[in-house]
């Protein structure tokens, strides 16, 4: 099958109205649906993705992570509260902060403030989420980094088209398509998913 459109994860599940999208979980569905319900049972063309459609999500996915990022930095300036973080969600937040964690000094500031674990919540919360922060921005920046060689090929394919007047398509139902693949959830730190980035603030978190 494809990888899971939403983390690039080995999917499992198909959606049932359109079969054009796979996912890896039920938690991605559900997140991807805010902005796929409103083409999904559409003309057959969406079960098949073509090269255009692809560079479009994977730079759309970039532009999202900037805006975001960008949004963050302006409001720390401008802000008395600096308690907001720019990380991913669900799962692999989780993951951002367990690996923030192990990180070299963030584990000793952790542990000398879990000694008054009431006096230092909030002193525990923002050396936690800015290191997660911090995680989450390498992974999606290396995932960027990866998606590079995949995006010149598809901007290949899709000029190949434009002259020939073609549509070159990758079959949804995990077919042998035109040979581009992503760079998957297996490569560890390159996975990222930036399109689920979310400002996240002291009191969400907690």
């Amino acid at each position: 099958a494809p990888p899971c459109v939403m983390c690039l994860a080995p999917a499992t599940k198909q959606c049932s109205g359109c079969h054009a999208f796979w996912y890896c979980t039920r938690e991605c569905q559900r997140k991807h649906w805010k902005s796929h319900k409103s083409e999904c049972g559409q003309a057959k063309e969406l079960q098949e993705m073509t090269p255009k459609k692809l560079l479009r999500d994977l730079d759309e996915r970039e532009r999202e992570f900037n805006v975001v990022t960008d949004l963050v930095r302006q409001h720390r300036q401008s802000s008395i509260c600096k308690t907001v973080w720019v990380t991913r969600s669900g799962d692999m937040l989780r993951q951002d902060l367990e690996d923030a964690r192990d990180l070299p000094g963030i584990k000793d500031q952790l542990d000398v403030l879990s000694g008054q674990p009431v006096v230092n919540q909030q002193a525990t919360l923002n050396t936690l989420f800015s290191a997660a922060e911090g995680v989450s921005r390498a992974k999606s920046l290396a995932y960027f980094q990866k998606t590079l060689p995949v995006k010149e090929r598809l901007k290949d394919l899709a000029r190949q088209d434009d002259e020939r007047g073609t549509t070159t398509v990758r079959p949804s139902d995990g077919q042998q398509g035109f040979g581009v693949a992503l760079p998957g959830a297996q490569d560890g730190a390159a996975a990222a998913n930036a399109a689920e980035l979310g400002a996240v603030s002291a009191e969400a978190a907690a």
